[in-house]
């Protein structure tokens, strides 16, 4: 034991020192993320995050008229923002933000705005997540440092989102803590989610954060008994609101307004389909495309739709859509569904800009 006493106050420094080593150099990948390799993706105190360069040019060369181009991870660093610009023949600006919802593209473009006049936006909309990316009752957290996004309140009220043990998320990009927290975030919220039930949580306002495919999360906006929850009613409220401010957005400043509504890979890919509806659960794969596509038209927004064209080459080509395994929920256009999307949208561009 006097050995042992001896030697305890070395120990004591030794472990503070490799502390020491490890917060430092925990902070200087972090730092090293923002100077060196720039990432994706970068905190912004007004928009929750942003993109890394905050817009990207795509088109033709710059100079007169642009397209200005929002959405979430199927807009940032995808080919057919470029596509639909070209066959316009003009420039744009590619400002799509991975993780980003309807909520954020609108403060983006509001930001965009007050340095540019583009002659059109065209903002791209992903049904399955984007409603859920508008709602913070439960929240939907991808990773430690996308999680203070900013949201509308049903009252209209803007706020950022804030959790009592994101004091442990002192490093966001590298931290393991940072990333079991959320972890478990996610397993507390499965677990309140099962027992009382979303509706009540929502109505609650019960400050939670679920997982990206949990089922209890996405599955009631395609269930129909699940349309007049709380839950439902509240996301499509938000994002409805949202929709209508960016389009008075673009109507005071007489810029054309266009929406690519997109949804997830079982929508469109007859295996991904075929793989899901075997769930003891039905859903209807069509129906938040067809809530929206009626609030365009009350609203009179002008949007494409592209799903159909998409399922009919799916079953003509036998060629997938989306990326990703038969089981996934989760997947990316691929480069020849970006094809047929960026000829729908350009078809729809020139009608709405005259150029046709």
């Amino acid at each position: 034991m006097g050995n042992l006493t001896r030697y305890l106050p070395k120990l004591a420094l030794a472990t503070g020192s490799i502390a020491l080593v490890v917060s430092l150099a925990e902070s200087g990948l972090r730092l090293g993320s923002r100077l060196g390799s720039p990432p994706s993706l970068v905190e912004d105190p007004f928009l929750g995050w942003d993109s890394l360069p905050s817009g990207s040019p795509v088109g033709d060369e710059p100079g007169g008229d642009l397209v200005l181009f929002l959405g979430d991870s199927f807009t940032q660093n995808n080919r057919w923002p470029d596509q639909v610009a070209r066959h316009l023949g003009l420039p744009g600006i590619n400002a799509g933000v991975s993780g980003f919802g309807t909520c954020q593209q609108l403060l983006k473009l509001s930001q965009v705005l007050k340095m540019e006049k583009p002659c059109l936006v065209v903002l791209q909309f992903y049904a399955w997540n984007d409603l859920r990316d508008n709602w913070a009752w439960p929240a939907l957290g991808y990773s430690p440092e996308m999680l203070t996004r900013p949201y509308l309140s049903p009252y209209g009220n803007w706020f950022h989102s804030h959790y009592p043990w994101q004091w442990m998320d002192t490093f966001k990009v590298t931290s393991y803590f940072g990333k079991r927290s959320l972890v478990r975030a996610w397993q507390k919220a499965d677990r309140v989610m099962r027992s009382e039930g979303l509706d009540l949580l929502a109505a609650g306002r019960q400050m939670q954060v679920a997982g990206l495919c949990a089922e209890e999360a996405w599955q009631p906006f395609y269930r129909p008994d699940q349309q007049s929850g709380a839950y439902v009613q509240g996301a499509w409220q938000v994002t409805e609101t949202c929709f209508l401010k960016i389009r008075e957005l673009c109507q005071e400043r007489q810029i054309p307004l266009l929406i690519l509504a997109l949804d997830a890979p079982f929508t469109v890919d007859q295996d991904k389909w075929l793989a899901l509806s075997q769930a003891p659960i039905p859903i209807t794969r069509d129906l938040p495309l067809d809530r929206l596509r009626r609030f365009f038209f009350k609203e009179n927004i002008h949007a494409v739709l592209p799903q159909a064209k998409l399922r009919d080459w799916n079953v003509s080509t036998g060629r997938p859509a989306y990326d990703g395994e038969a089981q996934s929920l989760i997947g990316h256009l691929t480069l020849e569904a970006q094809e047929i999307v960026a000829r729908e949208v350009a078809l729809a561009a020139g009608k709405l800009m005259g150029k046709n």
